[in-house]
């Protein structure tokens, strides 16, 4: 015959459960500071908070004794409330239920505890009598799951488990280190008798169980269920449930924690055959002295406590399971589990023991990428996608890099990780600045390449043919008196491979080749006796082209001007046939006068779901046009003196302070230049 099964909600009463009650007076910042401080940042979950997931949208099923619908840290996320337990004395209050939907899903609401998943919907079932009791009504419980599926829970949370007797505890077998065989007369399962009727209760839903607080070797049912398989060796459960005992706030194993020990179901001589262990399903959480909320009934008045048990660490877990499935309801259930038992922090001996199971939960880890990024515009239903690795990369000068930099679709792109699970990244930060280029050379289109060289030819006394070339482009400028001013042309081509004027990207926000053609006009005019005015004006137009599968597309043509203003005092040092010149100008290096760029990518999802309740996450792709023109320009002072020998003999040296140094605000720079010609 079967022992009946005798199932208990799993709370550790202790002499120090109620010790640290909190009342109504105490500040939120002094209770939540405590929470995090205490226990929430033992696993990570702020930092799955600063990362936007909070629960919202998600649904948990709490089943339990009782609880307070009235209690101000949960009553706004009760969903739905409904009462298993026919005949109960009880309906309107208890003490356990309370407490765990708290540690779920208390609302950060000014004062009181703050739960793990504080902005997620709670279903709470009744499966008890209410009141302080610990008794749980097994069929109620069965009724309570089907309820909570039906209902939409994607986390069902079971802060209970059967105690095991006695004589049970006496006779129990031990194999092999975290493997015991039941007594005989007791089967290999604790409470089988409802086994089928519990695995066929939820279809979809992860299960979060309590481990026990015997402090026994072996983990209490139904959380033990986990490890259950068909005749085909599937899990009966679909590998969607979780066994949790509790640590303490130094990740050691609570004193009353069943441990991480499997009651083998096939024993074959003295040696277990069972497929999988409760190890393989078992984690453990802050279970110690957990801040939760006091039913008014108790205390009158809503007031906060601590309880200590595996049922606060089962709590704890479900609420950090509704914190992934906000940021992906694409995952099934089988999935959420599973990187909840990948991304733990391991304890007690390496690997999976039969102490710790798989270790401590880590929510900051399992909301972390796993494996690169990539992009994709494929729907999402929880397998990895096929996209290639993403390459990003823009380094820009002039106004582009600070134009890109303001653009709300790379801010909020959509990128996934190896497992299938979509991320916002802010691509802005890929977008970096060019190092300024010496705007001093006589054509400031090539010298914004490194290998820009010139070569300065007189043609006669007072002309000059400058030739100018970089390793992309050509150049030339004639330079001749008119009437009493000093006039200049210049005429130039460049083309630039996987950018355009000095900007340049790559993969996944790359740019195609461009081609640039210029023309600049000068001239150093008189205005006094030994005071000249000097300008100069270029304006250029370039031919852009586009990558291939880049989220950036550049307008056909772009618009671009450089130019130069100052004053030139004459014969500071000499006059006659020996002329020199101390000239102050302020001048704008080449930068984008008119162009845009169409920047299209994923910024959100939405989801649907089929017949089967699967979700798939469909790509939401916003586009937006952003102005090239619109950014900062780099503005350049320029300092500059040249001495001239009878029209003959010439030399110059220049030096610039540039402010917003290659586009980027706030920054500065030097430039030099240094010229000498003669004619011989």
């Amino acid at each position: 015959m079967f022992k009946k099964t005798a199932i208990a909600t799993a709370v550790f009463l202790a002499a120090t459960a109620h010790a640290q009650m909190v009342g109504t007076g105490a500040t939120r910042t002094t209770i939540e500071n405590y929470a995090v401080t205490k226990y929430l940042s033992q696993t990570g979950v702020p930092a799955a908070w600063a990362r936007g997931f909070t629960g919202r949208g998600s649904i948990v099923a709490v089943l339990d004794q009782g609880f307070d619908l009235t209690q101000a840290d949960i009553k706004n996320n009760v969903l739905a409330f409904k009462n298993f337990q026919a005949g109960s004395t009880v309906l309107n209050w208890g003490l356990h239920g309370t407490q765990m939907a708290s540690i779920v899903a208390a609302q950060q609401n000014g004062w009181g505890t703050v739960g793990v998943a504080p902005d997620a919907k709670l279903l709470l079932g009744q499966i008890g009598n209410g009141g302080t009791s610990s008794y749980i009504n097994t069929s109620a419980m069965i009724q309570g799951m089907y309820w909570a599926e039906a209902n939409g829970a994607n986390v069902i949370s079971l802060s209970l488990g059967s105690s095991y007797d006695a004589t049970f505890q006496s006779k129990v077998k031990q194999l092999a280190p975290g493997v015991w065989q039941a007594p005989a007369n007791y089967g290999s399962l604790y409470g089988q008798t409802y086994f089928p009727a519990y695995a066929a209760a939820s279809k979809s839903a992860v299960l979060v169980a309590a481990a026990g607080n015997q402090g026994l070797g072996y983990a209490a049912f139904p959380g033990a269920f986990a490890t259950q398989v068909d005749s085909a060796g599937n899990l009966v459960l679909g590998g969607r449930a979780l066994i949790v005992g509790s640590v303490g706030a130094g990740n050691v194993i609570s004193s009353f924690s069943n441990k991480a020990g499997s009651l083998c179901t096939n024993v074959v001589g003295t040696t277990c055959a069972d497929k999988y262990q409760v190890k393989d399903f078992y984690v453990v959480a802050p279970g110690e002295l957990i801040m939760a909320a006091v039913p008014n009934q108790k205390t009158a008045g809503n007031t906060t406590t601590t309880v200590s048990g595996t049922s606060p660490a089962t709590a704890y877990v479900s609420g950090g399971i509704a914190l992934m499935h906000q940021a992906w309801p694409q995952m099934k259930a089988a999935q959420l589990v599973q990187q909840v038992l990948n991304t733990t922090t391991d304890l007690g001996k390496a690997g999976t023991d039969e102490v710790y199971g798989r270790g401590l939960v880590n929510f900051d880890k399992a909301t972390r990428p796993i494996g690169n990024l990539v992009y994709t515009t494929a729907s999402l239903n929880g397998t990895a996608p096929t996209a290639k690795t993403a390459q990003i990369g823009v380094v820009a000068t002039g106004t582009v890099a600070t134009a890109l930099k303001s653009s709300s679709v790379l801010a909020n792109t959509q990128m996934v990780d190896g497992i299938g699970r979509n991320y916002a990244v802010n691509l802005t930060g890929s977008v970096g600045f060019g190092s300024s280029v010496n705007s001093l050379a006589t054509s400031p289109y090539l010298a914004m390449n490194a290998t820009y060289r010139e070569f300065a030819v007189p043609v006669g006394k007072t002309d000059v043919l400058t030739f100018m070339q970089s390793e992309n482009g050509v150049a030339a400028q004639y330079e001749t008196d008119y009437k009493d001013m000093r006039v200049s042309l210049q005429t130039g081509a460049m083309s630039e491979k996987n950018g355009f004027l000095n900007s340049f990207g790559a993969g996944m926000t790359g740019f195609g080749n461009s081609g640039t053609t210029w023309a600049m006009v000068g001239a150093t005019a008189p205005i006094a006796h030994t005071l000249d005015v000097v300008a100069s004006y270029g304006i250029g137009v370039t031919r852009t082209g586009n990558a291939a599968e880049s989220l950036i597309s550049l307008s056909p043509t772009m618009i671009s001007d450089t130019w130069k203003l100052g004053l030139a005092k004459k014969d500071i040092f000499f006059a006659g046939t020996t002329q020199d010149k101390l000239t102050f100008a302020v001048q704008g290096p080449v930068s984008v006068r008119k162009g845009y760029a169409d920047v299209t990518a994923v910024t959100g999802y939405s989801y649907t779901s089929d017949a089967n309740g699967d979700i798939t996450a469909n790509p939401e792709i916003s586009k937006e046009r952003v102005n090239l023109a619109k950014g900062v320009r780099e503005t350049d002072l320029v300092v500059g003196y040249s001495v001239q020998v009878k029209n003959t003999t010439y030399f110059g040296a220049s030096i610039a302070r540039q402010f917003n140094a290659g586009g980027n605000p706030g920054v500065q720079g030097t430039a030099f230049a240094v010229t000498a010609r003669s004619v011989f």
